[in-house]
Formats: structure tokens, C-alpha cells, sequence
């Protein structure tokens, strides 16, 4: 019938949710096509044609907001990928609610004629990715569990996070640069904020612990990634005005040994490797130790360089007993290495630098690996 043109279906179910009754939204509508002299029997099979005539009150606003939790849920690009996403039959009655549940989020379409994204939303998907990263989701869960295409959600992280010309994520959060890396390598199943049942079992911890990402295998674990953050978290006390580091190493240790009792290759990346103006393989050590998980254990020097930086302002103001059981020590003032027998001078039972005479000293027996190219490196990059 010429008289409809797509309003009056909305019209219809506005006016039975808004009476709760099917008489009256009948008569309403009669009333307001009574110019084009539609009859009761041209309306009933209107109706009928579009699913709506036998509709109930209570289960018209069923669908209305369950079309709208669709939407803001599977952020489509319109009804089409709907359709295609939950393989739903093409119904008008789905078409009519869908564009109720439009009108009621106020969403926004592309209304240029003739362009292949004529009548698709301009930011659900774009706003809709990022308020899933921001909720802690992975890129894996937005594509496989929304409407998101690889493309969408490639666009969407250029323009949140960016990438250099190494394909290098640029996220304040070295998490999300991760997620971004192993989200692009072809076939890589794995998830994010990953606990295991058996954890305080297999290591006697006291609560489970949880990896940044685990990689799988048909099922199974084959690969662990950690932002391996700081160890010492840094403590206000109010009351004394002064802040404290309190030590996390033992946590960390349990979570290795899971991992070494488990057979499972344990890769930790150091935020320093993702940072300043040094050059980072990052990208290139995760892809690799992908494709073979026995990579995860190999040496990095960059790693080392973030450890010993971030401990450093962790470390106890005395070190003479540390001196004398370790056989390498060096200096992140001047990045000179040499052995604890060159130390002569001491300021408080803290060990002075023989070169710069500067009590910034850190030895191997502390857990550091000290060599030249990383004390260098140190202290080229520690802030005073």
C-alpha cells in the first residue's frame, strides 16, 4: 500500500506499547490514516504481513530492548550484519524493532547516496571497540564475539593507539600493545587475564595468580605472556608522610614456577622494551615465541636494562653484605663495571663507584645481570 512509508509500523507498536492494548493501538491507527479511507481489513492484513497484528504489549517491549541490548552488544554496521552474525531469517517484524532501537540510541547513519556505507552507522562500531578495550577486553573477543570486522577493528586501532613504521602498537598501556601483536599474528588462539584452577595447588601460593595472556593450542596452554611491571609497588603512608616500596618478587616467583613445574614457556616483557627513543624488537620476540614457544626463555638485553631500572629506586640504602658475596658489580651513575674487590670507599655501609665516586652500586648477588652494554644503557636512562 502506497499510504506506508516505514513510519507507520513504528507509529503501530509505539502506540501498543504506549496504550498496552491492542484495540486501542488498532483504532489509533485507523484513525491516523483515515485520510488515505484505509479500512480495518487493509490494516489487519498490514499488519499481519509485517508481524505485528497478534504482537502483545509485554512482548513488543521484549524485543524493543532486547534489539537495542543487541545493538550496543554486537555493535553492527546495520541490521545486515545482525542478520548474519545470529544467521536470523530476513523478517520484517526484526527490521521494525531493529529501527525503533536505532531511533531510541540516537545513532547517528551515513546518509550519502551511492557509497557502499550509505545508510551504516557512523560511530557505533568505532566508539563500540574502544568502550570494550576500555572494559579490559581482548581484540580476539571483540572480533569473534561482535560484528566487528578484522578491518574495523585495524582502523579503530590506528586511531587509538597508532602504530610506528615497524607495525609497533603505541599504547600507554603495554598490555593493549600485546593484545594488538598477537591479535595480527594469523591463527593465534589466546586470551586475556588468564587464571589457572590448579595454580595455588601446584605452587602452595596463597591466592591464584593472573597472566596478562595465555596462547592455546587445540585447548592448551603452549605459551604465557606478562608485562613483567614493577615488583616493588610504591606505598603512601599518610600518617608518616612518607611512601615505601613494599616487594612483589615473591608473587613473581610463583607464578615462574608455575610455569616451570608445568612445562608452559613463560615470556615476560619489561614495559622499558616498549619505551623512549631505543629501538625495540618487541613485536618480533612475541611473533616468535608464537610460532615456538621455546624462544620465550632466550636473553634479552633490553629486559635487564627495565629490571634494573625499575628496582633501583627499591633497593635498601646498605649493600656491604650484598658486596660480599657477589662477583660482579657496577654503576648506573657512569655505567662502569668492575669487581667488588675494586670498592674501597663506602658512605654509610653503602658502596661508593671507584670511577665517579657516586654510591650508585648494584651488584650481581642483588638478582641483576650486570655486563657493560646494560649498565650503559642503565645509565643513560635513569632519572635522578
Amino acid at each position: 500500500m502506497d499510504w506506508v512509508v516505514g513510519d507507520a509500523e513504528k507509529f503501530y507498536v509505539r502506540s501498543l506499547l504506549q496504550t498496552g492494548d491492542r484495540q486501542a493501538a488498532f483504532s489509533g491507527m485507523l484513525y491516523r490514516f483515515r485520510k488515505e479511507s484505509v479500512t480495518e481489513e487493509e490494516l489487519t492484513a498490514f499488519l499481519k504481513d509485517r508481524e505485528l497484528y497478534e504482537l502483545e504489549p509485554t512482548t513488543a517491549a521484549a524485543l524493543l530492548d532486547e534489539m537495542e541490548f543487541l545493538i550496543e552488544k554486537l555493535i553492527p554496521r546495520s541490521i545486515e550484519d545482525l542478520e548474519n552474525f545470529l544467521w536470523l531469517d530476513h523478517r520484517p517484524i526484526y527490521w521494525i524493532f531493529f529501527e525503533m532501537a536505532v531511533d531510541r540510541l540516537g545513532l547517528e547513519r551515513y546518509d550519502d547516496n551511492g557509497k557502499p556505507w550509505f545508510g551504516q552507522f557512523t560511530t557505533l562500531q568505532w566508539d563500540g571497540v574502544q568502550r570494550y578495550l576500555n572494559a579490559g577486553a581482548s581484540l580476539l573477543d571483540i572480533y569473534e564475539n561482535t560484528c566487528v570486522t578484522k578491518k574495523m577493528i585495524q582502523d579503530v586501532v590506528f586511531d587509538y593507539g597508532g602504530y610506528d613504521d615497524k607495525f609497533l602498537p603505541e599504547f600507554d598501556d603495554e598490555k593493549q600493545s600485546i593484545d594488538v601483536v598477537l591479535f595480527f599474528i594469523n591463527g593465534c588462539r589466546y586470551k586475556k587475564n588468564v587464571t589457572f584452577d590448579d595454580f595455588m595447588e601446584v605452587t602452595g601460593a596463597p591466592v591464584s595468580a593472573e597472566f596478562d595472556f595465555a596462547v592455546f593450542d587445540e585447548g592448551k596452554p603452549t605459551l604465557v605472556i606478562d608485562s613483567d611491571d614493577q615488583k616493588y609497588t610504591y606505598v603512601w603512608d599518610p600518617i608518616q608522610s612518607k611512601g615505601s616500596f613494599r616487594s612483589d618478587q615473591g608473587f613473581a616467583e610463583a607464578k615462574a614456577d608455575y610455569c616451570r613445574i608445568k612445562q608452559i614457556p613463560y615470556l615476560k616483557i619489561h614495559p622499558e622494551e616498549w619505551w623512549g627513543d631505543y629501538p625495540t624488537t618487541v613485536p618480533s620476540v612475541i611473533r616468535k615465541a608464537v610460532h615456538d614457544p621455546t624462544t620465550a626463555c632466550e636473553d634479552r638485553e633490553l629486559y635487564h636494562v627495565g629490571v634494573m631500572l625499575w628496582r633501583i629506586d627499591a633497593l635498601p640504602n646498605e649493600n656491604r653484605k650484598e658486596s660480599q658475596v657477589a662477583t660482579r658489580c657496577g654503576c648506573y651513575s657512569c655505567g662502569a663495571v668492575f669487581s667488588p674487590n675494586q670498592i674501597s670507599a663506602w658512605h654509610h655501609d653503602r658502596a661508593v663507584c671507584p670511577h665517579c665516586f657516586e654510591d650508585t652500586i648494584v651488584f650481581d648477588s642483588q638478582g641483576f645481570t650486570i655486563n657493560e652494554p646494560i649498565m650503559q644503557a642503565v645509565s643513560e636512562r635513569y632519572m635522578w
